[in-house]
């Protein structure tokens, strides 16, 4: 199991302490979907950088608050890892919904991560039934560290 956590702006100080926690929540998310043996990696960058990589990929020239990069399917399997791919976070984004929504920092990183995971495992929000069942996992896994809404 490998997850790398990389701060790569230099807007807002990281604690040690939420990085830690990101790389729980990676561990769970993909435990309770049933890979155990997985690369992930996670990116913390500033609105500019999200920026090109949403205009970039996604032909949208607005930032956003999370980017998933899907890496392999399932039956794409390096050995006996899973190479989940990798979730860009915008931590300026993230900053602004905590205010925002009226909860911590925290809060918001671990359920961009949350949601990036489970975009990268093919869920979506494109319909009701869908978004649903997406909401229904991030919830699970936000109320496992206390922090559901």
């Amino acid at each position: 199991m490998e997850a790398y956590v990389n701060n790569q702006q230099d807007k807002k100080s990281i604690d040690p302490s939420l990085t830690a926690v990101l790389e729980d929540a990676i561990k769970f998310v993909l435990h309770k979907e049933g890979i155990n043996n997985y690369e992930i990696g996670v990116t913390l960058v500033d609105d500019d950088y999200i920026l090109k990589l949403n205009s970039q990929y996604r032909g949208k020239d607005v930032p956003t608050d999370v980017l998933s990069f899907p890496l392999s399917d399932e039956d794409d399997v390096n050995g006996d890892t899973f190479v989940v791919g990798d979730v860009v976070i915008s931590v300026e984004a993230a900053e602004r919904q905590a205010y925002e929504y009226g909860h911590s920092f925290e809060r918001e990183m671990v359920y961009l991560l949350v949601h990036g995971i489970y975009h990268i495992l093919g869920y979506t929000h494109d319909n009701d039934k869908n978004k649903e069942a997406m909401r229904q996992k991030e919830e699970e896994i936000m109320n496992k560290y206390n922090l559901s809404r």
